[in-house]
């Protein structure tokens, strides 16, 4: 098919096809050549409209692509509160491994990977694979405070492993300083003392992220 091809200086055209060979004469306005110390080359208008909506296109479908794959991510690191709002679980986590006691006790220690599910339980859990991954599995309605409590038990975890070096210790002294130190740094007040079994102390740390959310 024809299509129109414009000289850039003269602005004379010529009907050419709209592929042509490199030495086609028709590519180039000889007229305006032959004062200059190179070829002018003519340009094709329509050619150019299309090819810039074809970059257009290109580029709306590679956003579009963008935006799902930040929406599946989005989706696939958050959990639902109980009022409905959607929340990054690893976004907590990072700004728990933010806190001071974490970055003077493990300076150089790194985050291991976060990954989140939601069941249909009324509990939340989660695990601390050390150095690898830390899981969290969390009930269908938690509230923001349960969900802070989990991350920040479950970040004292690695912190305890990283600064110790010593898995083995569960839910030790190491583990609960860090975790109550963790808790009032968040907080900005100080945590209710360790005492009883892990769950009520874990229940006791959450009630004090609650009462203190802002």
């Amino acid at each position: 098919m024809a299509i129109r091809w414009v000289c850039p200086e003269c602005g004379t055209g010529v009907n050419a096809p709209s592929r042509m060979n490199a030495m086609d004469t028709r590519r180039f306005c000889l007229a305006c050549s032959a004062g200059s110390p190179r070829l002018v080359e003519r340009s094709a208008p329509k050619l150019e409209r299309q090819r810039s909506a074809a970059k257009a296109k290109q580029a709306d479908v590679a956003r579009q692509k963008r935006e799902r794959a930040s929406a599946a991510e989005n989706l696939r690191r958050s959990v639902r509160l109980n009022t409905g709002v959607m929340i990054r679980v690893d976004h907590l986590a990072r700004e728990a491994w933010a806190l001071p006691v974490r970055r003077n006790e493990a300076p150089r220690a790194r985050l291991p990977e976060i990954q989140v599910r939601q069941g249909t339980k009324g509990h939340s859990t989660g695990r601390c694979w050390y150095g690898e991954r830390i899981v969290f599995t969390f009930g269908r309605a938690p509230d923001l405070a349960e969900v802070i409590g989990l991350v920040i038990h479950e970040v004292a975890h690695e912190l305890a492993y990283q600064a110790k070096g010593d898995p083995g210790a569960a839910h030790g002294r190491a583990f609960w300083s860090y975790c109550r130190a963790l808790v009032t740094e968040w907080t900005g007040v100080q945590a209710p003392p360790v005492g009883g079994d892990k769950f009520s102390t874990h229940d006791a740390m959450t009630e004090h992220i609650r009462t203190h959310l802002p």
